[in-house]
């Protein structure tokens, strides 16, 4: 009966858990795609087994994104107890002899003005260790690369920053949003192109995303042909402004000012302005307005702030709504 052979060690990754050298699955596809600026497959790339050929363990992803979710929660609710509350040091009265109830502290919480006696709960943060962090990490990226939903974009693919390339490399791709974006700091054409989208987020290399960030992929697609509204048209613009300045703007440039969505982008504001008023928009400038000092009398405030949209149209066009104001 012939010896068997002695098994050759596995040579573990930096960064890489002996667990993980464990229980990593043989025989897995660890290739990606290479994207061109048209978001079509160039070829397919190799990635390394330490990082994408990981096992997958929902109990340890479960725990880190729980602890990630936990700690993104702003905890701003807080109340106060009795030791928490100002004053109430020395006793009301003295112990006996008042005829009253004994009290040690105006501070109590049966007490006007006293602390809470079962105060909410601020503080939402989970500890995760390292190794299980980065190990749910790891789990996370294997995740997508065996579904196919990890990609690589080409360094020249884009010369310089559009929107509408962004959103047509996407289309093309087929994978459903949200989608994570990582980029270096010289690709700042890729970065500005991607950041506009909904449902895209743009990271640079080496900022800190959890397993959750990673994992974050599966909401419904938006219907074709609207991926980067994410507001109705109605909804997006608010009401016209209407003052001297922007008449002015309207006969010189051809430029008409909105009071848009605060959370409106100038790809969403074109949109609404071309579906609703049938016109095409050559530009977009968008501005926010800071809150000022207001006060009536004695009394003191300040008025909100609000954004501001100067839309250039095409020269012999025009929107009636601002025609009727000026009449």
């Amino acid at each position: 009966m012939p010896a068997a052979k002695p098994e050759t060690a596995k040579r573990r990754s930096p960064g890489q858990s002996p667990d993980d050298l464990q229980t990593a699955s043989p025989g897995r596809r660890l290739r990606a795609p290479l994207l061109d600026g048209t978001g079509k497959k160039a070829k397919d790339l190799t990635l390394d087994e330490g990082v994408f050929g990981a096992d997958v363990k929902p109990h340890l992803v479960h725990e880190a994104v729980r602890a990630e979710l936990n700690a993104s929660r702003a905890a701003t609710r807080s109340l106060k107890t009795r030791g928490l509350v100002a004053g109430g040091r020395s006793k009301p009265w003295r112990q006996k002899g008042t005829g009253r109830a004994r009290a040690g502290t105006t501070r109590a919480p049966h007490w006007t003005g006293g602390g809470v006696a079962f105060a909410v709960r601020s503080n939402f943060g989970g500890k995760v260790n390292r190794k299980e962090r980065k190990a749910a990490f790891r789990a996370a990226l294997s995740a997508h690369a065996d579904e196919g939903t990890f990609a690589v974009l080409a360094d020249d693919s884009f010369d310089e920053p559009s929107t509408r390339d962004a959103a047509a490399v996407v289309e093309a791709w087929g994978k459903q949003t949200p989608l994570i974006v990582v980029v270096q700091d010289e690709q700042a054409a890729i970065a500005k192109s991607f950041r506009n989208l909904d449902g895209v987020q743009v990271v640079a290399l080496g900022a800190r995303v959890g397993p959750f960030g990673a994992r974050q992929r599966r909401r419904p697609r938006a219907r074709s042909g609207a991926s980067l509204m994410s507001l109705h048209p109605n909804e997006v613009l608010l009401a016209p402004v209407v003052s001297e300045k922007s008449y002015e703007q309207i006969e010189a440039n051809h430029r008409y000012s909105f009071r848009v969505h605060p959370d409106a982008h100038k790809t969403q504001i074109r949109q609404a302005v071309e579906e609703l008023f049938d016109v095409h928009v050559e530009r977009v400038n968008v501005i926010q307005v800071r809150s000022k000092p207001k006060r009536r009398g004695l009394v003191k405030g300040r008025k909100p702030g609000w954004k501001k949209a100067i839309v250039q149209i095409k020269a012999g066009e025009s929107i009636e709504i601002f025609e009727g104001a000026q009449a």
